[in-house]
């Protein structure tokens, strides 16, 4: 700790100086030994309460020996030291005082005594005089020598002062606050000696830090401003950082350059090669040009980005004149850069003509293309450039080889002939109705091929390439065979032929079935055609053939199920209900004739549906009080599941006097339970005790969603039970069941069961507040402890939970959670050296760290040492890092496959420089022999 001393004048005597720095010392904290360096002259203290011990040169060794004894012994004591060396060890001491400035070496002597405080005492504090004026501090070569020398010895004074630095290059000033942090000025009543902390802490810079510290500084809000760290060579913000950017480029080539600056440089993305970042920011901008506009075609005149097409022409003229770099030229040539713009233009379009030919199925680009106006322009061009002979023949063949069409007139006739073609294969015939919505210009097409075959102007060639599609020529002969063939291909498919009216699935058979029947009722269908249907099965009369097909179907049904009681939704049937109540409206209208009304009596024909559905249900209540003892359906029941609500209508018919008498005296005589709140109790006990038999208890959760409606009930049972609304039988029976009526004990021995389950899966009874699913039973364990630490828990209870191994201590639950999760790490990597920056859980290195520094202090138990020990913690803090550091390097190996760790390497940033510093360790010879075999066997090679 720095404690400089404010007040000190020029000319005042060190031993009036000390008094008066003591006095003030003393009053502020317990101050009991001091130990001063004065200059050469006798050593003296008029200091009131402390006991002096003046210790000269030349004391002999007896004598200096007493000194130092007494000195030690007393309660308060000064020791007087003038400006000799310190010929041996000093004892412990709480403050350290130098009024003249020690080597090195004299200075780490002198802090010794400071160093070797016992714990119990104060921290050791080193106090330096100031020299100040006016609040002006004044120059002191004694205060920066010491400092300095200080820095060397105190590793944190020398990077609180490099972070300083680097604040001030990086925003302009810095927080004095981390250096006042460590120093404490005394208190002083004079204005003109009192020194602002600021004032202090710029001092400090000025004489101890490093200006190179605050360029680096400079250079980290460079990297924040732009996003990188490429300081240009010039650059008029701030042409210091330029200069000094331009110094380490420089002194890095020249190999003159701090391993460790490097590093810190590469660390925060120094760009050291100017031109290359240059060229790789112009690389990444056609990246994002590629993503904008999915090629690398970048025209010579871009307005977007001028400075990119600039780019790209200069790298397509140093590919031309053989300048571009391999390395350049492939990592172009990935990116599928353009060299070459009015051949990759026509391949562009031969892309979209591909495209065109492959959405069309042809390649008959059109002059004037609606979809593409400028790829009609390209094929009509292509035509030109053919036509004059100016068609490069590797196009040209490239063209013909994906199908170009040169003649359109031509292709335009081969198209309708593909048309026609296509039309006999999804329709299987040629024949082509002069008005055709589904395609008007076939139709029309087709009458034009007819009408030039009349004049005898169509060319044989054409004629006989449409005979070869059965192109027909006389549609009226045609039409009836079509619609024919249609009713022999019906018949085929559903084995009869009776076309419905009507028939959805061809329109052209529908057409045709109802012209036969019309002319069929109407006596002029001709009687040949009228003898090919009948004896092809044509059914002239749907409605008769449509009652008969329903009635084989009922004799199926009938067959299937054992009745004739069709009932809807009929899957294997899915017209019979709707004919079968037909029949029924029928017989009541006395409209059924009496032949098809004998022959349904003679199927079993059912003609009042609800009688028989009345009766079987009364049949299966039956079945169900027999073997259920009780009328208490539950909703779920399956055999069958419309007797549930069969039952409770029977209960509001009877309640609306809307039962029959007959149905109500068979109900009675069976016993039938008719109150509904009292089946509903039924109901529910039924319910409770299905959960007792589950779960040998009857705690059913306060809101439990699996039955909301169950969890309702048992609480309604205890507030029934306070008021006394239950009776005795309905109390037996609950009881019998284990039913609790305390719902606070109830809840109580729910959180103890969940707890027994808990400890049952995990082995313990340490259930944390970060287990969200189980957020309630944690929030119950703390209950218990607090209750317990209160006095509040019952016995029985305490014994209960004891039974179980409850923890009470929550200290030791949070230290055995994160004990668990050092135990999860060391089992899923084999070590417990958790790194410092491991995202999963940053906390547990910072925990194992904890552990550490509890064993060296003597505050961690025997329990928690051994098991620690278990999982082979390293307790020294240097070997864990070390440890850390060579399972990275297994895990770098295994990703790379050697040793070879870079210093910048952004994957493992401590990495490289600790194999570096290993290296160089082994060849000072300070590296020990078992890390270094340890390394070896890894693969490091040490170069």
């Amino acid at each position: 700790m720095l404690l400089p001393l404010s007040g000190h004048r020029a000319g005042e005597q060190p031993h009036s100086l000390l008094s008066t720095l003591i006095a003030s010392m003393a009053g502020r904290e317990e101050i009991r030994h001091i130990h001063a360096y004065l200059p050469g002259e006798p050593p003296q203290s008029d200091l009131s309460g402390f006991e002096p011990f003046p210790l000269a040169c030349g004391t002999k060794p007896t004598e200096r020996d007493r000194i130092l004894t007494a000195f030690q012994r007393a309660r308060r004591a000064v020791l007087l030291q003038s400006g000799c060396e310190n010929n041996g060890h000093l004892p412990a001491a709480d403050l350290l005082l130098l009024l003249t400035a020690p080597p090195l070496t004299g200075l780490a002597a002198a802090l010794d005594p400071l160093l070797a405080a016992a714990p119990a005492t104060m921290p050791g504090l080193l106090l330096l005089p100031l020299l100040v004026k006016e609040g002006q501090l004044l120059d002191n070569p004694l205060l920066w020598e010491v400092l300095r020398n200080l820095q060397v010895l105190d590793p944190t004074l020398h990077n609180e002062i490099r972070a300083a630095m680097e604040q001030l290059g990086r925003e302009g000033q810095c927080d004095p606050e981390p250096l006042l942090a460590r120093i404490r000025l005394l208190a002083t009543d004079d204005p003109q000696l009192a020194l602002p902390g600021d004032i202090l802490v710029a001092a400090l810079l000025k004489h101890l830090g490093d200006p190179w510290d605050q360029r680096f500084g400079a250079l980290q809000h460079f990297c924040q401003q732009h996003g990188h760290g490429a300081v240009p060579t010039l650059w008029p913000e701030d042409p210091m950082l330029a200069e000094w950017a331009n110094r380490q480029r420089l002194a890095r080539s020249r190999g003159t350059l701090d391993l460790v600056q490097t590093s810190r440089l590469e660390a925060i993305g120094f760009v050291w090669d100017l031109e290359a970042f240059a060229w790789d920011q112009a690389c990444q901008g056609l990246e994002r040009f590629i993503a904008r506009h999915g090629h690398a075609k970048v025209p010579e005149n871009h307005p977007e980005d001028p400075a990119l097409a600039e780019w790209c022409l200069k790298q397509r003229h140093l590919r031309k004149k053989e300048k571009l770099s391999p390395e350049r030229n492939a990592r172009l040539e990935a990116l599928r850069f353009v060299w070459d713009l009015e051949e990759a233009a026509w391949e562009e379009s031969f892309q979209l003509f591909l495209r065109f030919k492959g959405l069309r199925g042809h390649g008959k680009i059109p002059s004037h293309c609606p979809e593409d106006p400028l790829l009609g322009k390209w094929a009509e061009k292509q035509r030109k450039e053919l036509e004059q002979k100016k068609l490069p023949a590797a196009r040209q063949a490239r063209l013909d080889a994906e199908g170009f069409v040169w003649d359109l007139a031509a292709a335009a006739w081969d198209e309708m002939l593909e048309v026609l073609r296509q039309h006999r294969l999804t329709l299987g015939h040629g024949k082509v109705p002069k008005e055709w919505p589904e395609n008007p210009t076939l139709a029309i097409w087709a009458e034009e091929q007819r009408r030039l075959r009349d004049k005898g102007t169509l060319s044989p060639d054409r004629v006989a390439r449409l005979e070869a599609l059965d192109f027909v020529w006389d549609l009226k002969k045609a039409r009836w065979e079509e619609g024919w063939q249609a009713f022999l291909q019906f018949v085929a498919r559903v084995g009869h032929g009776k076309v419905p009216d009507p028939h959805p699935e061809s329109a052209l058979l529908d057409q045709w079935s109802r012209e036969m029947r019309r002319s069929w009722r109407l006596g002029q269908l001709d009687p040949k055609l009228q003898a090919r249907l009948d004896e092809a099965g044509f059914v002239w009369d749907l409605e008769q053939a449509a009652w008969e097909e329903r009635f084989v179907e009922l004799a199926d049904f009938c067959l299937q199920h054992g009745h004739a009681g069709v009932v809807e939704p009929c899957p294997e049937f899915p017209l019979l209900p709707a004919w079968v109540q037909a029949q029924r409206r029928a017989w009541l209208k006395g409209a059924l004739s009496p032949a098809l009304q004998a022959r349904l009596d003679g199927a079993g024909f059912i003609w009042d549906p609800a009688e028989k559905l009345w009766n079987d249900l009364f049949a299966a209540l039956t079945r169900f009080y027999h073997t259920q003892g009780h009328f208490n359906v539950p909703r779920e029941w399956h055999d069958p599941p419309e007797l549930y609500g069969w039952v409770k209508a029977q209960r509001l018919a009877r309640e609306k006097e809307k039962l029959d008498e007959e149905k109500l005296a068979r109900l009675v005589a069976l016993g039938f339970l008719w109150d509904p709140r009292e089946a509903a109790w039924e109901e529910m006990l039924l319910a409770l005790t299905r959960f007792q038999q589950t779960r040998n208890h009857c705690l059913v959760p306060a809101q439990w969603a699996q039955d909301p409606a169950l969890a309702r009930w048992v609480d309604q049972q205890r507030r029934d039970y306070r008021i006394k609304l239950l009776k005795p039988d309905q109390i037996q029976r609950l009881e019998s069941l284990g039913f609790v009526w305390d719902s606070k004990a109830i809840f109580w021995e729910e959180m103890f069961a969940a707890l027994t389950e808990y400890r049952e899966q995990h082995g313990d009874c340490l259930v944390s507040e970060s287990q969200t699913e189980q957020s309630q039973l944690a929030w119950w364990v703390a209950a218990q402890r607090k209750a317990h630490l209160a006095g509040q828990l019952e016995p029985e209870r305490v014994q209960r939970l004891n039974a179980i191994g409850f923890v009470w201590d929550a200290q030791e639950v949070i230290w055995m959670e994160s004990f668990r999760a050092l135990e999860a790490f060391h089992n899923r990597f084999g070590h417990a050296v958790v790194p410092a920056d491991w995202p999963e859980n940053p906390r547990l290195a910072t925990w194992v760290t904890t552990q550490r520094t509890a064993r060296l202090k003597g505050h961690l138990g025997e329990k928690r040492t051994a098991l620690l020990d278990t999982l082979g913690m390293i307790w020294d803090a240097k070997e864990a890092v070390a440890e850390e550091m060579i399972q990275l390097l297994r895990t770098f190996k295994e990703r790379h496959g050697h040793c070879d760790v870079p210093l910048e390497s952004k994957e493992f940033p401590r990495l490289g420089l600790w194999v570096q510093f290993q290296r160089q360790a082994r060849k000072d010879g300070t590296l020990d022999a078992c890390r270094a075999q340890r390394l070896e066997e890894i693969g490091v090679g040490w170069r």
